[in-house]
């Protein structure tokens, strides 16, 4: 199956970061590379009524948030859409090999 470079534009992405200023930073990113469909959340508890409404191609998700983490929220993910095979990208300022392990285990 081919992909054209303009689906892939129109592809769902979804950021995840309790800090404003780097939502508004991925999307400016994104809106400027073409991509037409970003959607973002500083909450990550929403995260899952999101993702059942939209079914999101790509997921940019924070590791240290209130609430939840990233990590609470990859496994929420996989609980609940346990047939579905999620894109999630991790940002974080962690550079620890345990995370990354564990981001990689969860499904990042």
């Amino acid at each position: 199956m081919i992909i054209k470079k303009e689906d892939v534009k129109k592809a769902k992405i979804l950021v995840v970061d309790d800090n404003s200023a780097n939502i508004d930073l991925l999307s400016k990113i994104l809106l400027k590379d073409g991509y037409e469909n970003i959607f973002s959340t500083s909450d990550p508890l929403e995260v899952e009524e999101l993702y059942s409404e939209h079914q999101f191609h790509l997921i940019i998700l924070d590791l240290n948030m209130p609430g939840l983490d990233g990590f609470q929220v990859m496994r929420m993910l996989k609980e609940k859409f346990p047939d579905v095979w999620i894109h999630i990208i991790i940002v974080t300022a962690q550079n620890d090999q345990p995370s990354k392990i564990r981001s990689l285990s969860l499904g990042a």
